[in-house]
């Protein structure tokens, strides 16, 4: 009843706010980048990278707000509720596709993106991703592969490229990909397909070695490992990103000015340099770009996720 009620309200608003829209100064006050983590986690990290030069853009002050609590939904719905306030907006990541949730707002740019790192341990003998093909064909269900979390790209990236590849892996279940990385150097599994940003300091201190990312690009934080799709399957990408909503009523003039403010700040070098120093790769582009990765999300990572739960 909630859901319906607030659809309604932000239809009516929407109507409301189409007719006024052209009348009202834009940008007249502060704005304020709402995130659901506490200070310091990466989201925060992350928005308060954006916010010193959002402000520049606009002219006007960019404050960082911290919701937390019940999984995210209390920041979504911090904004969610602004309805047309185009002051207002949501880094969200990607984790929230597929939440009834993300009804409520209107996509205005894909911030950034981040690949998983496919790794295996020191004196494995796999040198790539079609070595670890022949072997687990050799071998049906003997080898391990690490996951993490429940997230889609991240906790079905290895689900994904078992589909395509026609390999089956046991897998083993890990919260963190600090614990894969733990799990692979101890032999209990023998493949782990981590968060680039859990990677990068095991791989540069050579305690584990990456054989491919799964971004369709080559990261920048790893120029020289090529991509699922370069190894011999066409098309793969698996990413977790994040991207700028504003609640769904907002006027498209308002977004499409959002949008092109968001592409102003994500083409500094310096902004690309901390977003990188993150672990994650700086995007930015046209509405439609972020429509469409939230489509791709929907369609692939529900697919998977609902096959992996052993749902019809």
């Amino acid at each position: 009843m909630k859901i319906l009620l607030l659809r309604a309200a932000a239809l009516v608003v929407a109507v409301l706010a189409a007719a006024n829209a052209a009348a009202l100064p834009f940008p007249s006050q502060p704005f304020t980048i709402v995130v659901s983590v506490a200070e310091g986690e990466e989201a925060d990290r992350l928005a308060r990278i954006l916010a010193p030069e959002f402000a520049k853009v606009w002219g006007q002050p960019v404050n960082v707000e911290n919701v937390t609590g019940d999984d995210g939904r209390k920041a979504a719905m911090r904004v969610a509720t602004s309805y047309w306030d185009a002051y207002t907006l949501y880094l969200a990541p990607s984790a929230t596709i597929g939440d009834p949730k993300t009804h409520f707002f209107a996509p205005v740019a894909l911030v950034s993106t981040s690949p998983l790192a496919v790794v295996v341990a020191p004196k494995a003998r796999i040198a790539s991703l079609q070595d670890l093909v022949k072997q687990s064909k050799a071998k049906p269900g003997k080898l391990a592969r690490g996951a993490v979390g429940d997230s889609r790209a991240t906790g079905l990236a290895g689900d994904h490229f078992e589909s395509v590849a026609g390999v089956s892996l046991a897998r083993v279940q890990y919260a963190t990909g600090d614990e894969a990385i733990a799990g692979l150097l101890a032999g209990k599994v023998n493949v782990a397909f981590v968060p680039l940003k859990d990677a990068l300091a095991p791989v540069r201190a050579r305690k584990v070695r990456a054989i491919a990312v799964s971004g369709l690009e080559r990261a920048g934080a790893l120029p020289g490992v090529p991509t699922v799709a370069e190894s011999g399957f066409p098309g793969f990408e698996a990413v977790t990103w994040y991207g700028l909503m504003l609640p769904i009523a907002t006027p498209r003039p308002l977004v499409s000015l959002h949008n092109s403010g968001a592409n102003k700040v994500l083409a500094l070098p310096e902004v690309r340099r901390k977003v990188g120093e993150l672990g994650l790769e700086p995007a930015g582009g046209s509405i439609e770009r972020i429509f469409d990765i939230i489509r791709l999300d929907r369609e692939q990572w529900l697919r998977l996720g609902t096959r992996a739960a052993g749902k019809p």
